[in-house]
């Protein structure tokens, strides 16, 4: 008998030997890592990361508003191209901002006759924060105020905080900000602005932030 009809031979022999009319018996089977592989969601991630781990990618902030005034500064602040900035910051200001604490800054936004009245961030007390302050509680928002860092980039949230200022100050309006579409792409300094501040990467579609304490 040739090596040829051996391997007939076997294989008719393999493929009798997988069928069986018992529906509860186990099969023969060949490769059986295909057949019983774990199965997982579409879309989702076949490994789940160790407990505790943190993504690659993901920005870390101080854990409490007085350590992001210490830690954390303006990119924007006394630099080039800040009436822009500032003009971007007033837009975004009066999107997220405005429903709740006014045009203005007041606390008198369309939201007080059904909810707790915002503070006046034009207080002395609020004059006297850190821009980080300000950034944190944008970030992650506080008892009252929801959390913003899922919807507006770092970058953006430091433009709220440079606006925040110019409202403190009670200095006039920025010129209003480039048509959409027609808006100027970041400078080389801007691009670097949050990296610089934060010692992490900041892309536009940023993870959600997890805070860490500062030792």
């Amino acid at each position: 008998m040739g090596i040829k009809s051996v391997i007939v031979a076997g294989g008719v022999i393999g493929f009798l030997a997988a069928c069986t009319d018992n529906p509860n018996e186990t099969k023969l089977q060949y490769f059986p890592d295909m057949a019983d592989s774990p199965a997982f969601k579409t879309q989702g991630n076949y490994i789940n990361p160790p407990e505790g781990s943190i993504a690659r990618t993901a920005i870390l902030y101080p854990d409490t508003p007085e350590e992001s005034e210490k830690v954390l500064q303006n990119p924007f602040r006394g630099q080039p191209g800040e009436e822009k900035h500032l003009a971007e910051g007033k837009h975004l200001f009066e999107t997220f901002c405005t429903v709740c604490h006014g045009a203005a800054g007041k606390g008198d936004g369309s939201i007080v006759d059904k909810f707790a009245r915002p503070p006046d961030l034009t207080q002395d007390l609020y004059k006297k924060k850190q821009d980080g302050f300000f950034f944190h509680r944008i970030t992650f928002g506080s008892a009252l105020m929801p959390s913003y860092g899922h919807a507006i980039s770092a970058n953006e949230r430091w433009k709220i905080t440079s606006y925040v200022r110019h409202l403190q100050n009670g200095e006039p309006p920025p010129a209003p900000p480039a048509e959409q579409g027609q808006q100027a792409e970041p400078t080389k300094d801007e691009s670097k602005a949050v990296p610089d501040a934060l010692n992490a990467a900041a892309p536009r579609s940023e993870p959600v932030p997890q805070k860490q304490e500062v030792r």
